[in-house]
């Protein structure tokens, strides 16, 4: 047997399931209960080869933040002190015959390019957020992951194998190209083909990935700390391109969104066998009419044009704000100062390099196992709830962290480091129950399937937007206010919950239409469960 015909569904007389004359002829509301919603084994299989592409964007988050020193060549900067890397004498400041594309053990960068080199991938991500919905619309979902891994495969190549600042950072930039698609594309794909019952443990999927990636980097990472040859952050950089190629080989096999099948191609035999597919069975007529329904109201607004004009339609303004703040919290809290500077952060506590090492890996390793518990509890406390309780630990957490800043050599250093450690480890933990997943799972859920992608677009935009703007702004806040540096992240944080108690809706359980309705103040049907006012198309 083929490995495509292990995963392919067939009626029971061995047919592919076609299309009847009476699919339509019933619409169930959006909050009947639909059967078929547990996990099954070949929607496990799509999880992982989709998440393959979240896992790639962690690993290029985390990757930089320990090698810095093996990378660089000549001097780098911590805490306002050049200094010497003494570590490795033989690594002298390049000569101009030295730019070349060979291989050599580091690279020729100041303190500046440095920062460049690492924002590069957020600005990457910018161009990658604000392309992929649209081009996931044009293309696909599925398709355009398959191509976006070109993206990932070339940045692997350029950044292991050569030794230019330039070719380094397009490298950084095309994997941050890559990532920023997969921040549009994976959460799509998944919402669209997950179960409603399913829904919140499988939104986040993406982010168990995205951590799962960053302690990867960590782990591989410790071995240079231990006194490794200086060439083998060029083995962190390029190993990782197993898992793009392995990814297109896979995705062949996982089947298109039926959502964009029905929507995007007016395809119903092949929404009808993709959803069979992915549920394992051929009962699955309330599911596929309840978007054959969405794609109905979607053929009065053809243009592409059009839908975006509805994405700014009243009754979808507040979720749209909702979107853009919560994706902009989830960068201006300054998460990834904590994955891409935390090793400069422990040793400016007093922290030794291998301490700082380890005590980055346990990061990792806490930001993971609670992404992990997070799942079943998305579905059981509400998103809501979850998001309000981690904003407040971040806060917590970051203020606490503020106060050691400021400290500093005036009490205990020992004292300051190990508390500065359990803040670190304390903001990971609130993050990854609230502010990590949340977020793209929220935004996932409460608009329409014929708007969602230019909301995915901009919100993804915004997101990389202040990603770009966090890590080129840290090293000069960092410079300017020194041991207050922290501060204004905590205010930020403080600002995001009063406004998640104002405005951000419990979407657990609901369907769009009711999301929409409670987020607009929109008349809900207690009967329909639905809005009275149609909100999938224009007027």
């Amino acid at each position: 047997m083929s490995y495509q015909n292990v995963f392919e569904y067939h009626d029971d007389d061995g047919r592919k399931p076609m299309l009847g004359d009476d699919t339509i002829a019933r619409v169930s509301t959006p909050t009947q209960e639909l059967p078929n919603q547990n996990w099954n084994i070949y929607l496990v299989f799509i999880c992982l080869v989709f998440v393959m592409s979240s896992f790639q964007f962690g690993y290029a988050t985390g990757v930089v933040n320990s090698p810095r020193k093996y990378i660089m060549c000549g001097t780098f900067n911590i805490n306002n002190v050049t200094k010497k890397i003494e570590e490795h004498p033989e690594r002298v400041p390049p000569s101009p015959e030295y730019n070349s594309t060979f291989i050599k053990d580091c690279v020729p960068m100041k303190d500046s390019e440095w920062y460049a080199f690492v924002a590069m991938f957020t600005l990457g991500g910018l161009f990658g957020g604000l392309l992929g919905g649209a081009i996931s619309d044009l293309l696909g979902r599925r398709n355009t992951l398959f191509f976006n891994n070109l993206f990932f495969i070339a940045s692997y190549v350029l950044m292991s194998l050569f030794s230019d600042f330039e070719v380094l950072t397009t490298g950084r930039f095309l994997v941050g190209l890559g990532a920023g698609v997969t921040t549009s594309v994976v959460n799509m794909y998944l919402s669209e083909v997950s179960p409603v019952k399913l829904r919140g443990a499988i939104g986040v999927l993406p982010q168990l990935g995205i951590v799962i990636g960053i302690l990867v980097s960590q782990l591989l990472a410790i071995p240079l700390a231990r006194g490794g040859r200086p060439w083998q952050w060029r083995l962190l950089l390029g190993w990782i391109i197993v898992l793009p190629i392995l990814q297109m080989i896979l995705l062949p096999f996982c089947p298109e969104s039926p959502k964009f099948l029905l929507v995007n191609k007016r395809s119903s035999e092949r929404a009808l066998a993709a959803f069979q597919k992915l549920r394992r069975s051929k009962n699955v007529q309330q599911e596929f009419e309840d978007v054959k329904r969405q794609e109905l109201e979607s053929r009065e607004q053809p243009s592409v044009f059009v839908r975006i004009k509805a994405l700014f339609r009243r009754e979808l303004l507040k979720p749209l704000l909702v979107a853009i703040i919560l994706q902009m919290v989830q960068q201006l809290s300054g998460v990834n100062i904590v994955f891409s500077y935390s090793k400069d952060v422990f040793k400016s506590v007093g922290l030794s390099d291998y301490e700082a090492d380890l005590s980055t890996v346990m990061v990792g390793l806490t930001n993971v196992i609670c992404t992990i518990v997070v799942v079943p509890l998305m579905d059981r406390m509400g998103r809501r709830t979850l998001l309000l309780i981690g904003e407040v630990g971040c806060f917590l957490f970051f203020s606490t962290l503020s106060l050691c800043q400021i400290l500093g050599d005036r009490v205990n250093t020992v004292a300051t480091g190990v508390i500065s450690v359990i803040c670190v480890v304390g903001f990971v933990i609130s993050f990854a129950i609230s502010l990590g997943p949340i977020p793209w799972l929220i935004i996932s859920e409460i608009f329409p399937s014929d708007v969602r992608p230019f909301a995915v677009s901009i919100a993804s935009t915004i997101n990389w937007l202040c990603n770009f703007a966090v890590l080129m702004i840290f090293p000069l806040l960092q410079k300017a206010i020194n041991e207050f540096v922290f501060l204004p992240f905590a205010c930020i944080i403080l600002a995001s919950i009063i406004f998640t108690l104002l405005f951000v809706m419990e979407t657990k359980g609901k369907s769009v239409e009711e999301i929409v309705g409670i987020s607009s103040a929109v008349t809900v049907d207690p009967v329909e469960k639905k809005p009275l006012l149609d909100v999938s198309s224009p007027e």
